[in-house]
């Protein structure tokens, strides 16, 4: 374990990965979504909140194992242009 200070760690970091690894009885889905100028709601702060992007998860037993991974490109990854 050790200690970095968010500025020194926001300064020496791009990503954080974790990794955890699963047998195949395990279920992968993938949903895709983006916000859209114009199109998008804001934050929570405005009234038209309701037209970001919304996803909804049952969970159909009390033992379900859910796992969740964000992930937000930057434009520069997105367009290839990387460290330039």
């Amino acid at each position: 374990m050790f200690w970095i200070s968010f500025r020194d760690f926001v300064s020496n970091f791009s990503y954080i990965y974790g990794c955890k690894f699963f047998d195949k009885s395990w279920a992968k889905d993938i949903w895709k979504g983006s916000w859209c100028k114009g199109k998008d709601g804001g934050c929570s702060n405005y009234k038209q909140l309701y037209k970001n992007p919304c996803y909804i998860i049952n969970i159909l037993k009390d033992t379900t194992q859910l796992f969740i991974m964000l992930v937000q490109e930057k434009k520069r990854l997105a367009d290839g242009n990387l460290g330039k």
